[in-house]
């Protein structure tokens, strides 16, 4: 019945326990890339971490001229246990600050989030003892020079895990996963919000209050709103494989108050593909030609709704919701989308993005303007290789682009990442690009709009996982961020591009 959790804590039990990797290539402090080794022009990759430990799941963002690197590092602990790391730069990733270590507390602490508006900094993770887990949250007001007091945000949830913060102005959010004290079988999503830049928090409102399992929210704060907005999977506890469904929530004023749960993930039964690893093959844009794509058949049958990613407009008005969804019968899926021109009242109907006849998952979406673009990762015709692809979706979700293969190899590529420089517009897609041998960094970069990319290029070798790019940047400046992992350590990398 929780099969989803169960993938969760499996994955983190791994990520912190993990010895066998092969000698990374990058081991030393900072390093000197070139042409000749990277295809890229010469540039710093500076090691964040540069410890013994291992330092996994790092968030990456910038706010203003700071950029924040937050991660869980078990390099401060004799028995492997985690704590949470802290980083900024003040000059658009040249040099960062020392490292701070935000946790320090018993437990293991993993899977930080962060968020910023103007000066203040907000770091969430979890920390896990031996007979519950909590929510802990700090804030900093000074650009994360210096953080105030730790707060247990999630008091007594059962087992809570999954935490997301979001910010806009003095407003706070903080939203996760975990059970009541009476049902401690049932997953909730939870939320408690501030109104003092983090300073004070209010009780805790349950979101979600159905008889399954709700899990995985993901968090939308608009930046010219007093809207927020909110998806999550709710799946039905009869089913053994349980089969779930994607739901949206908002609140219109600052998180007082919430609407009804909309169910968002209703399927066209008509002129819908039907994904089947079988099938022809459609032929997809690729990074270096266009031709047309194709689709054919209808959709019947059960089908299982997970993994919501939200945007929305920076006044509210549009929201954007993707999913994975899956025909349960054949096991591949597809990646669709739901629009909202009226913050979130209601929703047009669902269009299939990705609409090939292989696997579609692990979406990631940017939204600037009018424009939102996507990345995600499919196996079009083949079974098991993935590569990646992306789409514009522009006009608040009216016009769908080209969809375009801009791995186009024959590895494997996910999972990915995608950011967008504020001033020149340029869009950046990272991405693990996956051999027998070895684990590459990818970085692939579109100068106008995502209408054509350039050609891929290698950013880091061997054993390289995880790209994070600063989702907004400024001053032409953007910033990747990978995990590099040797034979008994794991290291944080950030190269600046400019």
């Amino acid at each position: 019945m929780k099969y989803l959790l169960n993938m969760h804590w499996m994955f983190k039990e791994l990520s912190l326990s993990r010895k066998s990797f092969i000698l990374a290539l990058i081991c030393l402090g900072t390093i000197y890339m070139t042409s000749s080794d990277t295809g890229l022009a010469d540039y710093f990759a500076f090691n964040l971490s540069n410890n013994n430990g291992y330092s996994i799941n790092h968030k990456l963002l910038q706010s203003n001229e700071f950029i924040y690197v937050v991660w869980t590092d078990t390099s401060n602990s004799a028995n492997g246990r985690g704590d949470i790391f802290f980083r900024s730069s003040n000059d658009s990733g040249i040099s960062f600050s020392n490292i701070s270590i935000l946790s320090n507390i018993i437990g293991d602490s993993n899977l930080p989030d962060i968020s910023s508006y103007g000066n203040n900094v907000y770091v969430t993770w979890e920390d896990e003892s031996l007979t519950n887990s909590h929510i802990y949250f700090r804030s900093s007001s000074n650009n994360g020079n210096t953080f105030g007091k730790t707060l247990n945000i999630s008091n007594d949830t059962v087992w809570p895990t999954l935490a997301r913060v979001a910010s806009n102005k003095n407003y706070v959010y903080v939203v996760w996963v975990g059970s009541n004290a009476n049902d401690p079988n049932n997953f909730e999503v939870f939320l408690r919000s501030s109104n003092d830049s983090g300073q004070v928090f209010g009780p805790i409102i349950d979101l979600s209050k159905s008889a399954g399992d709700s899990i995985d929210p993901h968090i939308r704060v608009p930046t010219k709103s007093n809207n927020l907005y909110l998806a999550y999977a709710d799946c039905d506890p009869k089913h053994d494989d349980p089969v779930c469904r994607v739901y949206f929530i908002r609140s219109t004023n600052h998180g007082l108050t919430f609407d009804s749960p909309l169910l968002i993930s209703k399927l066209p039964f008509q002129d819908s593909y039907v994904p089947s690893v079988i099938d022809f093959q459609p032929r997809i844009f690729n990074s270096l030609s266009f031709t047309p794509a194709t689709s054919v058949q209808n959709m019947t049958g059960e089908h299982n709704s997970v993994i919501p990613l939200i945007m929305s407009s920076e006044d509210g008005k549009y929201v954007y919701i993707f999913w994975e969804d899956d025909l349960t019968s054949s096991g591949a899926s597809d990646i669709f989308f739901r629009r909202s021109s009226d913050f979130g009242k209601s929703f047009d109907d669902t269009i299939n993005i990705s609409n090939t006849p292989g696997i579609s998952r692990l979406a990631q979406s940017i939204t600037l303007g009018n424009d939102t673009y996507l990345v995600w990762s499919d196996t079009n015709s083949t079974i098991g290789q993935f590569d990646l692809f992306f789409k514009k979706i522009g006009e608040h979700g009216k016009e769908l682009g080209k969809t375009i293969n801009l791995s186009n190899s024959n590895g494997t590529s996910a999972p990915s990442d995608i950011g967008l420089d504020y001033n020149s517009r340029k869009i950046y897609v990272a991405w693990v690009e996956k051999s027998e041998s070895q684990s590459n960094i990818m970085l692939a970069t579109s100068v106008d709009s995502g209408n054509t990319f350039e050609k891929p290029l290698r950013v880091a070798a061997r054993n390289s996982l995880n790209p994070t790019l600063i989702q907004i940047s400024y001053n032409n400046v953007s910033g990747l961020a990978w995990t590099e992992y040797g034979r008994e350590n794991a290291d944080i990398y950030f190269a600046r591009i400019s």
